[in-house]
Order: C-alpha cells, then structure tokens, then sequence
C-alpha cells in the first residue's frame, strides 16, 4: 500500500467517525477539527514519519510533532477516546492496514 493510499484511507475513516470534512480537518481551529486532525495524526504516525505526514496534510512538521506528543492529552475527551476506538476498530478490519499490521 503506497503512502497516499493509507492517507485516503485513515482521513476517509477519521471524517467519517468525526462528521469533520478533510479540509476543516486541516486547516480550522475549531474544536472538533483540531480533535479530528489530532487522530488523524495519531493513526499516520503508526505507519508513517513526521516528513511524510507534513507531505500529505500540509501541516508543519513541527505541528505533526506537537501533535503526536500531546495525543494522550486529548484521549482524556470522551469524544475523541470513542472516535478513536471506533476507527481503530475499522481499519483493523480493512484487509489492506491489518497486512501492514501483521
């Protein structure tokens, strides 16, 4: 799977289970935005560097960083614990991540 794929497939997951399109995702500052694109981050940085994520969001590298090293403060958000469980169990479920799990 090419790093763009898994892209597309974490942010369709993350939008989906969030109701935050890919663009708010990005690039709003609004709170359930900035909680998706923290997840998002969260399940890229399983698989991918800092530089590649920075390449596909369009987010600094250094916000990439930020924001992989503070994920556990915002697991404490009900919301976003729920979200994440229930896209963890998604993409554990597409045959295509779960081979990169393995």
């Amino acid at each position: 799977m090419k790093t763009k794929d898994l892209y597309q497939a974490m942010t369709t997951a993350v939008c989906r289970h969030t109701g935050v399109s890919e663009v708010d995702m990005i690039e709003s500052n609004k709170e359930e935005c900035v909680d998706a694109r923290y997840i998002l981050v969260y399940f890229l940085a399983q698989f991918l560097t800092d530089d590649e994520i920075s390449r596909h969001t369009n987010l600094k590298r250094q916000s990439i960083n930020h924001i992989r090293n503070n994920f556990e403060c915002k697991l404490q958000k009900w919301s976003v614990k729920n979200c994440t469980s229930e896209i963890s169990k998604e993409l554990a479920e597409n045959s295509q991540i779960s081979n990169m799990l393995a």
